[in-house]
């Protein structure tokens, strides 16, 4: 396959037809539709491959838990359970891919909460368990859910692992009450492919590699994720700009809130239209 081709297969979100080759890979090129904007790996990795990786090797220390999905990405986390407690009080929340478990056990709290969980990853399971959440391993079909029964459902750098996202967000929409908040935290498309090729990757750490080798099946920004979440009944509440996460020293930290800053004043002045990145959270009602 060639840079720029049009191929003959539709996109897997919206149908759209003739999506474009914009980046080429060892085994698989990375494709955009030109109709909802989603990015997404041609082919896809197989699913026993990506249900082995996360079930047995994405997290398997507690530094995996506690680090990197606890203090590295901190600052992003307390903006968005702060967003939640804003709009409900107390509830039932699950957190879909919650890793280990720690945005429930550090922002809500019992009696006030009642909190569950689905990882596929054993021993993210087993540490979640510890916190007094109720956890499923496994993913969401799996898990038998009870139908309108949770407030809030929250999928947090997670939901662009999904092969089937229309599908997860049907069962979502089962699970969630009629008033039932769903909260996604993604990394920005446009951010996220920018680091990751060119001279970029030298100066900000990234590697064009990673754009394939991440498990990372479907890359959105905000067009892209409103047509998704539009098209599987829900409505959009509200779409903020993310900061990074911790980047491991004083300067890249600098430099990542300076494009925070950047990214949030894009943002505004747009009227909500340009997301710089590099990260971002989406609140939506079925």
């Amino acid at each position: 396959m060639l840079l720029g081709q049009e191929l003959k297969e539709q996109c897997p979100l919206c149908s759209g037809r003739k999506p474009l080759i914009i980046l080429e890979g060892m085994s698989r090129s990375l494709v955009k539709c030109s109709h909802c904007g989603v990015a997404y790996l041609c082919p896809q990795p197989p699913e026993s491959e990506r249900v082995d990786f996360f079930s047995e090797e994405y997290i398997s220390t507690d530094e995996d838990v506690e680090v990197r999905f606890g203090t590295r990405p901190q600052k992003s986390l307390s903006k968005v359970a702060r967003y939640i407690h804003k709009r409900k009080i107390h509830g039932r929340i699950l957190d879909l891919g919650c890793a280990g478990g720690h945005f429930l056990d550090a922002f809500f709290h019992a009696p006030d909460w009642d909190k569950w969980g689905v990882d596929l990853s054993k021993f993210a399971a087993q540490t979640a368990m510890t916190k007094s959440i109720r956890m499923h391993t496994g993913d969401i079909h799996s898990a038998s859910l009870p139908p309108f029964s949770f407030d809030v459902v929250t999928v947090l750098d997670t939901f662009y692992y999904f092969p089937q996202p229309r599908r997860e967000l049907e069962a979502i929409r089962k699970i969630l009450k009629p008033d039932g908040l769903l909260v996604l935290v993604l990394t920005s498309a446009r951010s996220h492919i920018w680091r990751n090729t060119g001279w970029r990757t030298r100066v900000l750490g990234g590697s064009q590699g990673s754009l394939f080798e991440s498990h990372h099946v479907f890359f959105y920004d905000p067009p892209a994720i409103r047509d998704t979440l539009s098209r599987s009944g829900f409505r959009i509440d509200s779409i903020h700009p993310l900061p990074a996460i911790d980047q491991g020293s004083f300067l890249r930290n600098g430099l990542a809130a300076g494009y925070f800053a950047m990214s949030v004043a894009g943002w505004c002045l747009s009227g909500a239209r340009l997301m710089l990145g590099p990260r971002f959270f989406v609140a939506a009602s079925p």
